[in-house]
C-alpha cells in the first residue's frame, strides 16, 4: 500500500497553456480537431498538381495556415483560463488508495479510481483522463519532492495502468 500524497497550490494561465499543449499532442491523427491541418495540407497536393509555379506561395500560405493555428489554439486557451473561475483559487489535493480528492473555497470534489480513463505525464505535470476530453492537471511543482512525484507515478500506475 503506497502513502497518500497531499499537495496545495494553484494553477497559473501557463499551467493550463502547457498542460493542453501536453493534451494536443496526445490527440490522435485522424481527430476532428485536426482538420484545418488537414485541410491545409490537401491544399497543398492540389497546388503541386496543378503548378509547379505556385508552390512556393501555396508553402507559405501552409505555414502561415498552421502558425494561425497554432496562436488560435493559444488564446482560446487562455480566454478558457479565464472564464473558468474554478481554476483562480488556491486548492488543496489528495491521492490515495481510495481515489482523488481536491477542495477549495468554490468546491469539494472526490473520485475513484474507476472514474478516470488514463493519465500522461512530462516533466512538469501530471494530467489524469475522465474523459477523452476532460483532464485533471497537476502541476508537479507543487508535489514537495521528486519521491512524492515517484510515489504519485507508482501509485497512478498501479490503478489506472501505463500511461498514455
Amino acid at each position: 500500500m503506497l502513502p497518500a500524497i497531499e499537495y496545495e497550490g494553484q494553477l497559473q494561465l501557463q499551467d493550463w497553456l502547457k498542460a493542453n499543449a501536453l493534451y494536443n499532442r496526445r490527440v490522435p491523427w485522424y481527430s476532428p480537431r485536426k482538420l484545418p491541418v488537414w485541410i491545409a495540407a490537401m491544399a497543398v497536393g492540389i497546388a503541386i498538381g496543378l503548378s509547379q509555379g505556385a508552390v512556393l506561395i501555396l508553402l507559405h500560405v501552409f505555414a502561415a495556415s498552421m502558425l494561425v493555428h497554432v496562436y488560435n489554439l493559444r488564446q482560446r486557451g487562455r480566454r478558457r483560463f479565464g472564464q473558468l473561475k474554478s481554476l483562480h483559487v488556491p486548492f488543496r489535493s489528495r491521492f490515495d488508495e481510495t481515489g482523488f480528492r481536491t477542495t477549495s473555497s468554490l468546491f469539494d470534489d472526490r473520485r475513484g479510481w474507476t472514474d478516470f480513463v488514463g493519465w500522461t505525464a512530462n516533466q512538469e505535470y501530471f494530467l489524469l483522463y475522465e474523459a477523452d476530453d476532460v483532464l485533471r492537471i497537476i502541476p508537479k511543482r507543487l508535489i514537495s519532492g521528486d519521491a512524492q512525484v515517484h510515489q504519485l507515478q507508482e501509485l497512478l500506475g498501479s490503478h489506472l495502468g501505463a500511461p498514455a
